[in-house]
């Protein structure tokens, strides 16, 4: 029996790694222990126990008090993995994750706070991406744009998800007026259309890709609400985000967005350092991510990768009873 911890069971994330494990091979003979730190969440009624850390939310909760409670929880629960599902939490556990394996026999699967920090920054991922000869789209602080940079642009906090912030700018006027309701905006040549994004997935562990996917996405406030699996999408797409992960040596996963431009050259504007939300669609398509991770750890005997599928999957919503009085 796999004990597998999930932290944030109200994310959108977390859910999806919980929905991973159930449609993986190892769920039959697995428990399902959650985190998070508010109770009744839609996914603590997925697991077989959601337990309740102190609130790192909050100002005068440090750190290290719900790393404490968090050791005792999987020295008791025998947790073997925990993954990471809120994106919030990716610092704390990068910090703790040496003290975390040293005094547990628990797994962290979080990434390295060098590649959190330039994820997290999004003009530090276009540094990043220049410094080491990576194309990309033109990016500057919002007061530094040169005369003659072309517009329309994108404008958007440094820092931030689920497309809080972002809007496409027309002119220098514009972006000037529109930056200063924003924390350390910056303004980002625009790249292709919304018809030319995608979200890409890659699994690398101990120097080496497991495997990756791309997915071509449409949005709706900020979150993948339909995704496309083909077997025609462009070829330069994987060679550019394997050169990608290969100089950022991840932990776990890697999550790149980018779209082509019209030369149909690849340029990201964004990088998840953790599971993606579209983690689940991926599991859709037979790339199960949680499930390759789970097998490189605890290897099961003639274990092999089923081959991938191809189609549309789409998100919805969905009501259901979770207790009776």
């Amino acid at each position: 029996m796999l004990t597998i911890g999930v932290t944030g069971t109200g994310s959108l994330v977390g859910q999806a790694i919980i929905k991973s494990i159930k449609s993986s091979r190892f769920y039959k003979t697995s428990k399902i222990i959650g985190f998070d730190y508010v109770a009744d969440t839609a996914g603590s009624y997925w697991v077989d126990e959601n337990i309740i850390l102190p609130d790192i939310t909050r100002k005068d909760i440090p750190y290290s008090q719900a790393i404490a409670v968090l050791i005792g929880q999987l020295t008791e629960k025998k947790i073997d993995i925990l993954f990471i599902g809120i994106d919030f939490d990716l610092p704390m556990y990068a910090q703790y994750r040496t003290e975390i394996e040293s005094r547990t026999k628990t797994k962290i699967i979080v990434n390295d706070i060098g590649l959190i920090n330039i994820a997290d920054d999004k003009f530090k991922t276009y540094e990043f991406l220049k410094a080491n000869g990576f194309s990309y789209p033109e990016t500057y602080l919002a007061g530094n744009v040169p005369a003659g940079f072309t517009f329309p642009a994108i404008l958007k906090p440094c820092t931030g998800a689920s497309s809080i912030g972002v809007s496409i700018v027309q002119n220098a006027d514009e972006a000037k007026a529109k930056a200063e309701g924003l924390v350390n905006p910056i303004v980002q040549e625009l790249i292709g259309s919304p018809e030319d994004e995608y979200t890409c997935g890659v699994v690398y562990l101990d120097d080496a890709i497991i495997d990756s996917i791309v997915l071509k996405r449409s949005l709706k406030k900020g979150d993948t609400f339909k995704a496309i699996h083909r077997n025609d999408f462009p070829a330069s797409i994987y060679e550019y985000i394997h050169a990608l992960t290969k100089a950022l040596k991840p932990h776990g996963v890697c999550n790149f967005q980018l779209r082509l431009d019209k030369e149909g050259v690849p340029k990201l504007f964004e990088i998840n350092a953790r599971h993606s939300g579209t983690t689940y669609f991926r599991s859709l398509f037979q790339y199960n991510e949680i499930e390759m991770i789970l097998n490189y750890y605890f290897p099961v005997r003639n274990y092999s990768k089923l081959p991938k599928t191809y189609g549309m999957a789409m998100r919805f919503f969905d009501e259901k009873i979770v207790e009776t009085y």
